[in-house]
């Protein structure tokens, strides 16, 4: 049963057989098995943003198959939830989301929230504080 499979590269071949005994199978095949989203990991925490800099966040997102969207949005008690534009860097699997900021920028806490989905609508969320 595919739900008891693990992830990844997996074999697979038809054999049967008729009641006169004669035999026939396949060749073997082989296929990618995804049963889960994206996973999310970041390159740059920051452990505070210098008011007046664009701040620029990576973030590392692999799938098994492949990585259909990725978003993200910051969070504050004084801005709310703003989106912010992701962008893949070269075809690899780092992403970048950019948060501009200036002087007058009021220092409080930021929440990034990220999404990603593959081919197949698995979806994963992180959220770092």
């Amino acid at each position: 049963k595919a739900e008891n499979a693990t992830e990844g590269l997996q074999n697979w071949k038809v054999e049967c057989s008729d009641s006169p005994g004669n035999k026939a199978s396949s060749v073997t095949q082989l296929y990618k098995l995804d049963k889960s989203g994206p996973a999310i990991s970041f390159l740059n925490l920051p452990h505070f943003i210098i008011r007046g800099n664009l701040f620029s966040l990576i973030a590392n997102i692999t799938d098994l198959s492949s990585v259909k969207t990725a978003q993200s949005n910051y969070k504050s008690l004084t801005m709310g939830a703003t989106n912010l534009n992701v962008s893949q860097m070269n075809s690899s699997s780092l992403y970048t989301a950019s948060l501009s900021t200036n002087i007058n920028t009021t220092p409080e806490e930021y929440t990034f929230d990220w999404t990603a989905d593959d081919q197949f609508d698995y979806q994963a969320n992180l959220s770092v504080t």
